[in-house]
């Protein structure tokens, strides 16, 4: 209690003040003391926790959205990173914590709900069957939001299979001495294989692909290692691998549908490739007539899911090609058009005769041919022969196929252009020629169709995206360098290595990342090598051009480091160089790390990463 005269803080029932004498009137009995602030409930602790975490999400979003310079947004990320995963550690160590107490209350409430049951058995039969039908559909939400999902996918996996199909034509035609595109030679593919395989590894399959995903990423594998080899080339498979998929049969059926209008459509691409005699086109065209085919063979022992009352297809054990074919077939108006067995012979018979002109032992009417023969597959599609046609006429020479004309039409509609480059198309996941339509603000988007039929759109943050590879995930340090990188000024106008002294290390320096790691899951320790490809070194003076270079002491070595220090977050990188001279040329190696540090509720984070990154001076 408080003395009302002095302000002293004094005992509870005390007579008298002991700083200022002062006569105390004896407080009422049953007077209660002073409430004490109720302590949150475990339940109400973690939803708070985790209500914190969201909110603070939302309003780093909200934040983020605001318009900085690009050094306060990037201490802005980093501030925020940290934070966020400050909160979502501090929400995980509580949960585990309150875990016991959390299974105890469950618990509880079960037996609570099983003792209500009891009493009033009329009740037992209801809930039981609201369960099923509850999981039941639970499980098909589930099913079904992943397969809407590996239908986005499996085009882009196919895309990248595609291309490393192609490089194994090439390949083929250079082993064979055939006639190739002039500059292309192993070596060329084996840094165009080992690129498709980089990048399509950053994809993030989906349960349902994860065999077709594997099965593509070793054979991609080989084929890189086969560039480099004779001997691997000649033992290289055609194909990869079959893979197991479980499919149900009306999954399976609006799969094959699926597959047979991507064939289908090849044909129109296919007679403008024969029309214009551009085998380049007609070389992807039957790399992607190859990869449907491998895809139905392996859908045609694929297994059939038994859970909540699908059809049962008996799958037996050992090796793919052991298990019973399966024989979905594709109705209309009641009647069977064509099945999948069927489809498989004739997409081989297409495949077959698209190669086999690229290589120049296949004649235009082979082509055309195999299309008569594929007839139910059109029926299935509704799609019309179409294509330009394989023809001598004049006046039908000059005319656009249906889809080229639609895409021409498409262009004109968003105010476009067709023709040019349309800018630098990011995320692509082909290295094919084709058509592109430039068009919005300053033609900052693009539309691209290939000669083989891809479609691919993208541009500038607001142009629609179709096709194209996902945005890498990133971290919030990820963030705060790639902000420091775009605040660095521009040196590409003293990249000029002539004229150096001998004993000067002026010059550009190209460096590659070798290695490193990070103490935290989820981080990577590329993430953080050097802030650019290129290292700038000028009048002996080096640096990432951040406006702080450092000098290159007599030693060969230089040390670049920053320090952040802002709202409890503490973080400190370091960049240390040393440069060499050999036979040939001049080298420099580097180490880097860095360090971030926070602390809130008792809890503390601590990111370290480190690596090193080599480069050589033109």
């Amino acid at each position: 209690m408080e003395c009302p005269k002095c302000k002293a803080i004094i005992q509870d029932q005390s007579k008298f003040c002991p700083d200022c004498g002062l006569k105390l009137e004896a407080p009422p009995l049953g007077t209660p003391k002073p409430a004490m602030p109720k302590k949150l409930s475990s339940k109400q602790e973690i939803i708070s926790l985790a209500l914190a975490t969201i909110i603070f999400g939302i309003l780093s979003y909200v934040i983020l959205k605001v318009k900085l310079d690009s050094f306060s947004k990037s201490i802005l990320l980093f501030i925020i990173g940290i934070t966020f995963l400050i909160l979502l550690v501090v929400f995980v160590i509580r949960l585990i914590i309150l875990l016991p107490k959390i299974i105890v209350s469950f618990g509880k409430l079960f037996i609570k709900f099983v003792k209500y049951l009891i009493k009033r058995p009329i009740l037992i039969v209801p809930t039981f069957v609201f369960i099923i039908i509850f999981t039941f559909l639970s499980w098909k939400l589930f099913k079904f939001i992943e397969y809407k999902r590996s239908e986005k996918q499996l085009t882009l996996i196919q895309d990248y299979l595609t291309q490393v199909i192609a490089v194994k034509f090439y390949g083929d035609d250079i082993q064979e001495g055939r006639s190739i595109p002039e500059g292309i030679n192993m070596e060329d593919l084996n840094v165009k294989a080992k690129y498709m395989l980089s990048e399509f590894q950053n994809i993030n399959s989906t349960h349902l692909l994860d065999s077709y995903y594997l099965s593509i990423e070793n054979w991609m594998a080989s084929v890189v290692t086969a560039t480099q080899s004779p001997e691997n080339w000649r033992i290289l498979t055609e194909t990869p691998d079959y893979f197991d998929i479980s499919l149900s049969n009306s999954k399976l059926e609006d799969t094959l549908v699926d597959s047979i209008e991507k064939v289908v459509q090849l044909k129109e691409f296919g007679d403008n490739a024969i029309e214009t005699s551009n085998k380049e086109a007609m070389r992807y065209i039957a790399a992607r007539l190859l990869v449907q085919k491998h895809w139905l063979e392996s859908l045609e022992v694929s297994s059939n899911p038994w859970i909540f009352g699908e059809d049962l297809n008996v799958v037996y054990a050992g090796q793919f090609t052991s298990r019973r074919k399966r024989t979905q077939c594709v109705y209309r108006d009641g009647g069977k058009i064509v099945c999948l067995g069927d489809t498989i012979q004739m997409t081989g018979n297409i495949y077959r005769s698209a190669h086999n002109y690229t290589v120049g032992e296949a004649s235009p009417e082979q082509w055309t041919g195999s299309w008569t023969d594929a007839a139910p597959m059109i029926d299935v599609s509704g799609e019309p022969l179409g294509g330009a046609g394989i023809t001598t006429e004049e006046e039908e020479k000059n005319q656009l196929s249906p889809t080229l004309q639609a895409f021409h039409n498409e262009c004109s509609v968003k105010g476009g252009t067709v023709g040019g480059t349309g800018g630098v198309k990011d995320r692509l996941p082909t290295t094919e020629d084709g058509y592109t339509c430039s068009y919005g603000d300053n033609g900052g988007c693009w539309d691209f169709l290939t000669y083989s039929g891809g479609r691919y759109m993208g541009g500038a943050p607001n142009c629609p995206e179709e096709g194209l590879m996902p945005l890498l995930p990133q971290n919030p340090i990820t963030d705060l360098i790639d902000e420091i990188k775009d605040e660095l000024p521009d040196f590409s106008d003293n990249n000029d290595n002539d004229n150096i002294e001998e004993d000067s290390w002026d010059g550009t320096y190209y460096v590659t990342f070798t290695g490193g790691s990070c103490n935290v899951p989820g981080f990577a320790a590329n993430t953080f090598s050097p802030f650019s490809e290129e290292l700038i070194v000028k009048n002996n003076y080096a640096g990432w051009g951040t406006g702080s270079d450092v000098p290159i002491d007599a030693n060969g070595q230089a040390v670049f480091s920053f320090n952040i220090n802002e709202s409890g977050v503490y973080g400190q990188y370091t960049d240390t160089m040393t440069f060499t001279r050999s036979e040939d040329g001049v080298i420099v190696n580097g180490q880097y790390s860095i360090t971030a540090t926070s602390s809130s509720y008792g809890v503390s984070v601590s990111v370290q990463c480190s690596g090193t990154y080599t480069g050589y001076r033109e």
